[in-house]
């Protein structure tokens, strides 16, 4: 509880930057499920300054982004490597990646999540037993 009472401090802090996605009236430099924070922004330097913004204030509680274990993806049709920096440490370009069991892919096609979703099915149906 206490973590995600901390996550969330951090994450109004993070907003105040205004470089999110804009959806309809919104502006969304985040989203979050528990302890897995996607951010987001309209371009790279936008995705840069909301990254840094958001390990200076993890910083100031204690905590830090690790950058082994993070991601940068960039997506859309134009979609092209980002060099996102923590710490003078570039994270890890991905074409595709999970999220909430939802596989989420770099031009946004959903033919990939269909066919993990099958086939994750397909290995739980093999498993049953005739009654």
């Amino acid at each position: 509880m206490l973590i995600k009472i901390c996550l969330d401090f951090v994450m109004r802090k993070t907003s105040q930057t205004m470089v999110g996605v804009r959806w309809f009236s919104d502006e969304f430099t985040d989203l979050d499920f528990a302890d897995d924070i996607a951010l987001t922004a309209e371009n790279k330097d936008g995705l840069q300054k909301v990254t840094d913004t958001f390990n200076q204030e993890v910083n100031m509680i204690g905590l830090r982004i690790s950058a082994s274990k993070s991601k940068a993806m960039s997506i859309g049709q134009a979609c092209t490597q980002v060099n996102i920096n923590v710490e003078y440490t570039m994270l890890e370009n991905v074409d595709k990646f999970t999220c909430l069991g939802s596989m989420v892919t770099h031009d946004g096609d959903i033919k990939t999540d269909v066919c993990s979703r099958i086939a994750k099915a397909t290995d739980v149906f093999r498993t049953l037993q005739p009654i």
